[in-house]
C-alpha cells in the first residue's frame, strides 16, 4: 500500500539504490532526517544532482527505511531485515528507528522455540557484534543475556569462541543453567539410579488370612504403595495371611505373594 501511493504522488527528488532509482519528496526527507537534511542543503553535491546516489544499503533495506520516514511505522519481515534496517537507520542517524528495529529482534528471537534456535542459520554472535559496531547499546545488552540464558544451546556452536574474554566472563557469570545447577542435578540422578539397583527382600511368614491383611495385600499390588507408607504396624497387618516373598525396590513393593493358611 505504502509502494503504490509512494509512486503515484508527485515526487521532487530521486535516490539511487543498488541499481534502482526510488523517487522521493525531498521536504519530508528533510523534516525526517538530519542527515538528508544537511545533504540537501545546498553545500554537497548532492542538493544539486538530478538522482542522489544512496550507498552501502540494499534497495529492500532503503525502501523500508523511506517507509519509516514517510508512516513512522516499521515491520522488518525478519531479523536479519531488523538488523540491516537498524544499520541504515545509524547510518542516518534516525534514533527512533533504531530503537524500533532492536525491539523488533529481541521479539524475533525471543519467539523461536530452542529446537529452532539449535538449528537456525542465524548467528546470535554476529549479531552481537554488529550491534556493537552500530552502536545499538541496548540490543548488545541484550544478546549477552540472550546466549547467558540460552547457554547450553550457544556454547556448542562453532561461533561462540568469538566472544571476547570480558563478553565470555559476563555469560559464564549470568549462565543458565548454571554449573552447580548442573552438579546438583548430576548428583540428583547418580542417586536415583543407584536405589533403583538396590533391592531387599522381606519375609513374612506363618500368618492368617484376614480381610483387614487382604485389603493391605491388594492396595501394595495395585498400587505399589510404598511399605515404608504403612507404618512399623505392618507386621501385625499381615497376621491373616502367610506371605512367602515381598520384594521392594526403591522402597515400593513389586512382588508379593501369599498363600492361605
Amino acid at each position: 500500500m505504502f509502494v503504490c501511493v509512494f509512486l503515484e504522488t508527485r515526487y521532487h527528488v530521486c535516490l539511487g539504490v543498488s541499481g534502482n532509482v526510488l523517487p522521493a519528496h525531498r521536504a519530508v526527507l528533510v523534516a525526517r532526517c538530519d542527515v538528508m537534511a544537511a545533504m540537501f542543503s545546498g553545500k554537497y553535491a548532492e542538493a544539486r544532482s538530478r538522482v542522489v546516489p544512496i550507498h552501502g544499503v540494499s534497495s529492500d533495506t532503503f525502501l523500508s527505511f523511506l517507509e519509516y520516514l514517510y508512516t513512522d511505522t516499521c515491520c522488518p519481515a525478519s531479523v536479519l531485515q531488523a538488523m540491516a534496517v537498524l544499520v541504515c537507520a545509524e547510518m542516518y542517524q534516525v534514533k527512533r528507528l533504531q530503537h524500533l528495529c532492536e525491539v523488533c529482534v529481541c521479539a524475533y528471537l525471543q519467539s523461536m522455540p530452542s529446537r529452532e534456535l539449535a538449528s537456525t542459520g542465524i548467528s546470535i554472535i554476529r549479531l552481537l557484534r554488529r550491534a556493537k559496531c552500530h552502536n545499538a547499546d541496548q540490543l548488545y545488552v541484550w544478546l549477552l543475556h540472550f546466549i547467558a540464558n540460552n547457554y547450553l544451546i550457544f556454547s556448542h556452536k562453532p561461533d561462540f569462541i568469538e566472544l571476547t574474554d570480558e563478553e565470555r566472563e559476563h555469560v559464564e557469570r549470568l549462565r543458565w543453567p548454571s554449573r552447580g545447577y548442573l552438579q546438583e542435578l548430576s548428583e540428583y540422578q547418580q542417586r536415583r539410579r543407584q536405589l533403583r539397583k538396590s533391592r531387599c527382600n522381606l519375609i513374612f511368614r506363618n500368618c492368617q488370612l484376614t480381610k483387614q491383611t487382604q485389603h493391605v495385600v491388594t492396595v501394595l499390588k495395585r498400587s505399589a504403595t510404598s511399605v515404608a507408607n504403612l507404618g512399623p504396624g505392618y507386621s501385625n497387618l499381615c497376621r491373616g495371611v502367610t506371605v512367602d516373598r515381598l520384594v521392594v525396590t526403591n522402597g515400593h513393593a513389586l512382588q508379593l505373594d501369599y498363600v492361605e493358611s
